[in-house]
């Protein structure tokens, strides 16, 4: 992302304002835990082209990575087609924002990954991710810096409540004021 104060791109801003039908915005997952060793979850809500992963036929979409991702940065990695739904965060006075999230039709792959995350007791991770599908070299919309909680899983679904790991310390809107941009701040 070229400016890291502005939480769009420009790019995401004309794709979102002028809705062109052919400019996709792919929404990605990352969910990252002790348990899951050097790599992460990740899916996306797109189908995708078909890929052999570790032995299994899987579809998905290789997309890079921010340079200063959690995990693997700056790499173009596989993001798994996976539908899911998330809710992003309310802004109500008194409470803490939470965001909902709902993975359906979980693979055995993703699977095995929660499966050993059980096993060991410490927060999972996760981050929002947004691209369009005419760059698929870097995020266009990145929400991190969250904790998932309460996560319950049955036959192919996975749901769970996220939150801001260190919302106090979180600047918002995510815009540094500074005595040489802003001459008032100077007396």
């Amino acid at each position: 992302m070229a400016d890291p104060d502005d939480i769009w791109t420009q790019a995401l801003q004309e794709a979102y304002a002028s809705a062109p039908t052919d400019e996709v915005i792919l929404h990605t997952l990352e969910l990252r835990h002790p348990a899951f060793a050097d790599t992460s979850i990740r899916v996306v809500m797109d189908h995708g082209d078909e890929y052999v992963v570790e032995g299994e036929e899987v579809e998905g979409h290789f997309l890079g990575l921010e340079a200063d991702a959690p995990v693997q940065a700056g790499q173009v990695v596989f993001f798994q087609s996976c539908m899911f739904s998330l809710t992003l965060p309310d802004q109500k006075e008194g409470s803490l924002p939470t965001i909902e999230v709902e993975l359906d039709n979980v693979t055995r792959l993703v699977m095995e990954h929660l499966d050993a995350a059980v096993g060991l007791k410490a927060p999972m991770e996760l981050t929002y991710r947004e691209y369009i599908a005419s760059d698929l070299s870097e995020p266009q919309f990145i929400l991190g810096g969250l904790t998932l909680r309460e996560v319950k899983s049955n036959l192919g679904r996975v749901t769970g409540t996220a939150q801001f790991s260190d919302l106090v310390n979180k600047s918002f809107p995510g815009k540094l004021y500074r005595p040489g941009e802003f001459q008032g701040l100077v007396q």
